[in-house]
C-alpha cells in the first residue's frame, strides 16, 4: 500500500511541475504577441523569407480572397497580389489552448487590392500558434468577412 501511495504523490508532483503556472502563460503570450506583430511586419514588407520562417511547414490559411485554404509557398507565391494601403487591427485576444497552443483572434480594417480586387472592409480573424522547439509559429490563420464597405 506504501508504494502505490508513494506513486500517485509522485505522478500527483510529476502533473504539478508539468502544469503551466500564469506566469509560464504571461510569458508565453508575450512571446507570441512579438511573433505575430513580426510576422505582420514580413506580410507588410512583403519579405518572403521572414514570413516562411514564422508559420509551421505545413501552415494552411483561408481568406476571402482564396478559392480554399492555401499552403505556405501558394501564400508566398501571392504576396506580391496583395496591395494594402490602410491596415488597421484591433488589439488581439490570446488564449492559452495548452502548453504548447494558442488561439489569436482580432477584427482588422483593410483598404487595398488582392489580384486587383477590393479588400472586405473589416473582417473577424483566428489565428492557431504552436510551440516549436523554443519559438512559436503560425499554423493556422482564417478570415471571416464581418462588414464590406460599399
Amino acid at each position: 500500500m506504501r508504494s502505490v501511495i508513494k506513486g500517485l504523490v509522485g505522478a500527483v508532483l510529476l502533473l504539478a511541475a508539468a502544469a503551466s503556472s500564469p506566469a509560464d502563460e504571461a510569458s508565453d503570450i508575450a512571446a507570441i504577441a512579438t511573433r505575430h506583430a513580426a510576422l505582420g511586419k514580413a506580410y507588410d514588407d512583403q519579405d518572403a523569407a521572414a514570413v516562411r520562417a514564422l508559420l509551421t511547414p505545413d501552415q494552411r490559411s483561408a481568406t476571402f480572397a482564396y478559392d480554399g485554404p492555401l499552403d505556405v509557398d501558394q501564400q508566398l507565391a501571392s504576396l506580391a497580389q496583395l496591395d494594402v494601403e490602410v491596415y488597421d487591427a484591433l488589439t488581439p485576444s490570446y488564449a492559452m489552448l495548452g502548453a504548447d497552443a494558442a488561439l489569436v483572434t482580432y477584427e482588422q480594417s483593410y483598404r487595398g487590392t488582392y489580384k486587383g480586387n477590393p479588400l472586405p472592409g473589416r473582417v473577424f480573424v483566428g489565428e492557431i500558434w504552436v510551440r516549436s522547439g523554443d519559438a512559436w509559429l503560425q499554423k493556422f490563420y482564417q478570415e471571416t468577412v464581418i462588414e464590406v464597405e460599399e
